[in-house]
């Protein structure tokens, strides 16, 4: 779903605005109550959450491929893997917060936040 989204970027963005955006596509799309039951038990065992750490780094790696498609310069690539690094970071830390924060606030508006954050720490 994410690769999808990334390779769907429309033509004048950036790599790092591709990510954001099919990182927000994505999760909006999943209803916040299910997301924070799903990660409440997810949390309940170590094995689910050892699999989690997987499921994110299998992540990083497809965001990777698909900027690399769509931005195929060589010396674009340590960019583009730290930019598939930071996508996967954010939803990392976003989940995280909203589910602490038992989804009092939009997990889009989260997301919104940190790559906001993000941009002007890099600036």
């Amino acid at each position: 779903m994410l690769t999808d989204a990334v390779r769907k970027a429309s033509d004048e963005s950036t790599p790092l605005v591709a990510a954001r955006n099919a990182v927000l596509r994505v999760c909006n799309a999943i209803p916040s109550s299910e997301m924070i039951e799903l990660d409440r038990l997810m949390r309940t065992s170590p094995s689910v959450q050892a699999r989690k750490q997987v499921f994110y780094v299998q992540q990083e790696d497809e965001i990777y491929t698909a900027l690399r498609e769509r931005w195929p310069e060589p010396e674009r690539s340590m960019a583009l893997r730290t930019v598939a690094m930071l996508a996967v970071g954010a939803m990392r830390i976003a989940g995280d917060i909203f589910t602490q924060e038992n989804g009092e606030r939009p997990l889009a508006e989260l997301l919104e936040n940190i790559f906001r954050s993000v941009a002007s720490e890099i600036r």
